[in-house]
Formats: structure tokens, C-alpha cells, sequence
């Protein structure tokens, strides 16, 4: 018993140095639309875009009327970003808007 210990240590710590820190860990991102806002966790690697439809239903939107940005960066629906690819941080926020059509003469 006494050398299994030493080696199921030996072994988390080998796991632990193949685990990236902040990886898997989730971040609280906020959507503001209009002076409204509202967050969602996001794992560091989960599709931003699985925020659109749900800051959509919590404004009370069709989501294909709304346009998303982060730091001037049009997130689009079709793009695979991640938190992680954006360079997200817990408490950033993304803006919503809704979709100008045509234009004012």
C-alpha cells in the first residue's frame, strides 16, 4: 500500500502539468442590448454563438434581427469563436444591435 501511494500522487501530478489552467474553466460574459443587459457561463471553449439565440429570448428578439460585436468584432453566427479565440475575459461584454435595413436619404 505504501507504493501505490507515492505513484497514484505521481500520477494526478502528471495530469495536473497535462491540464492547461483556465482551459476548462467557465466565464461569465454579459450581452447588453439597449441599457438592458444580461450573462450567461460560457465554457472557455463553447461557441459564443450559443449566446445569440439565448440573449434573443431573454430580450425579447428574433435573433436573426439582432447583430452581436465584441471590441468593434462583428460576431457572426456561422464563425466558430470561442471565448478563448476572442480573448474573452470573465466579466466582458458583448454588445447587441438591432439590424439597420437600408439607409435614410
Amino acid at each position: 500500500m505504501a507504493k501505490a501511494e507515492p505513484s497514484q500522487s505521481a500520477g494526478s501530478q502528471a495530469e495536473d502539468a497535462d491540464v492547461k489552467p483556465g482551459l476548462s474553466e467557465k466565464i461569465q460574459v454579459q450581452v447588453e442590448f439597449e441599457g438592458r443587459s444580461v450573462k450567461f457561463a460560457l465554457k472557455r471553449t463553447a461557441l459564443v454563438r450559443k449566446v445569440f439565440a439565448a440573449a434573443a429570448t431573454a430580450f425579447n428578439m428574433d435573433a436573426a434581427s439582432l447583430r452581436f460585436a465584441f471590441r468593434g468584432k462583428r460576431l457572426r453566427p456561422e464563425d466558430d469563436d470561442t471565448p478563448d479565440s476572442l480573448d474573452m475575459d470573465d466579466g466582458d461584454t458583448i454588445d447587441a444591435h438591432v439590424q439597420q435595413v437600408g439607409g435614410f436619404l
